[in-house]
């Protein structure tokens, strides 16, 4: 288990500028590029949006007040609006050309603080945002149901098309986005504007959620109420950082896709950067048929797509479901018939049985595969 550090430790390519103490007064940081501008209030005891808007436009995507963030400690709610103390904030630069805003505070009890990271990018209507969470106390906390971004949207409801899946299907209402949602855009049709919202969070831990009460937008990690939730016990003088996320506001723009080929992409390609690049001992690539091919796979297509492996730099190509002839208690070959299989090749998919197929596999460099279901037996198989 590695350990936890501290925030700004983890964040050694930046540096921080002119650290503000707020008391009695109430103040506001403002992330400002040019292009995009968002402004967080920050008081004596809350940290609260304020406005989040386009240049030159007017029109702020968050309504005034939104909580910024959220999450359970020991099962206790702690938002932007709980009652903070030693609010701060300093500008902060970036090696790689971001610039943007730290906000610290620590709670009313003294026993956690909470760190946010606000960046913005040379040209790039975007901002990207992390949240640090340090255990002051004694006791051991535990963190779950974090929102890294929580905020409340000025886009009607009733106009707004939900862009899910990668930002390829388009769907209406509230929306709980999981591992398949890096990305969702709200697009709202009548004003042609919208935003969009990224989830660097890692795979099934990713949640993203809006429109749940009509204007929210949460984006963060799994809750305790779903099949995979994410909880981390801190000890005390432990920090959890979390992953990213991004919001990338648009207007006159009646295409949702372009903010994704445009604004995302360069993001992406400039500023996020891919991480299995960036770490040295890199996974086994491993290919499995079954998504998409399910049971609908024959030797020709087989051949396609190993090569196709091959060229992306697969390293275990494993052929799923489909390439047997059941036999047993159903009498049929049907994928969802409760048949009982003898793992007896299909002749009329592989008609030169498996072989080929493997060695054609290990040609390329890449290991064979075959998946294999050795449950589903009785006494006819």
């Amino acid at each position: 288990m590695k350990k936890s550090i501290g925030f700004l430790s983890l964040v050694g390519l930046f540096s921080l500028v002119g650290m503000q103490n707020l008391h009695a007064d109430e103040s506001r940081t403002v992330v400002d590029n040019g292009k995009v501008q968002r402004r967080v209030v920050c008081s004596s005891k809350h940290v609260l949006g304020e406005a989040y808007m386009l240049e030159g436009d007017g029109r702020s995507f968050m309504n005034n007040g939104s909580r910024e963030f959220s999450f359970l400690a020991n099962d206790s709610l702690y938002t932007g609006a709980s009652n903070w103390k030693d609010v701060q904030f300093a500008d902060t630069v970036c090696s790689n050309g971001g610039k943007g805003t730290l906000l610290t505070m620590v709670s009313e009890k003294g026993d956690l603080k909470v760190e946010l990271l606000y960046l913005s990018y040379p040209d790039l209507p975007l901002i990207r945002k992390t949240i640090c969470v340090t255990n002051l106390g004694k006791e051991d906390v535990k963190i779950e149901a974090v929102n890294v971004e929580d905020f409340s949207s000025t886009l009607w409801p009733t106009g707004v098309r939900v862009m899910r899946g990668y930002g390829r299907y388009e769907t209406l209402g509230p929306y709980e986005g999981n591992w398949d949602d890096p990305l969702v855009v709200l697009h709202d049709w009548n004003s042609s504007r919208g935003i969009a919202l990224g989830n660097e969070a890692i795979g099934i831990l990713k949640r993203t959620s809006v429109l749940a009460d009509g204007s929210s937008v949460r984006l963060g990690v799994t809750t305790p109420s779903q099949d995979y939730p994410f909880r981390r016990w801190l000890t005390p003088g432990k920090s959890w950082k979390s992953a990213a996320v991004f919001t990338a506001p648009y207007t006159a723009q009646r295409d949702p896709e372009r903010v994704m080929e445009e604004t995302v992409q360069t993001y992406i390609r400039k500023y996020m950067g891919v991480r299995i690049e960036q770490i040295e001992h890199k996974p086994m690539f491993v290919y499995n048929t079954w998504i998409p091919f399910h049971h609908d796979i024959n030797e020709d297509m087989m051949k396609e797509v190993v090569r196709a492996a091959a060229e992306c730099g697969i390293e275990e190509f494993i052929i799923d479901d489909g390439w047997q002839t059941n036999h047993g208690s159903g009498g049929g070959s049907s994928n969802t018939d409760s048949v009982v299989p003898d793992w007896d090749v299909d002749t009329s998919k592989f008609p030169h049985g498996l072989k080929p197929i493997f060695d054609y596999i290990k040609s390329l460099g890449m290991k064979p595969g075959l998946w294999l279901c050795i449950a589903r037996l009785d006494k006819n198989s």
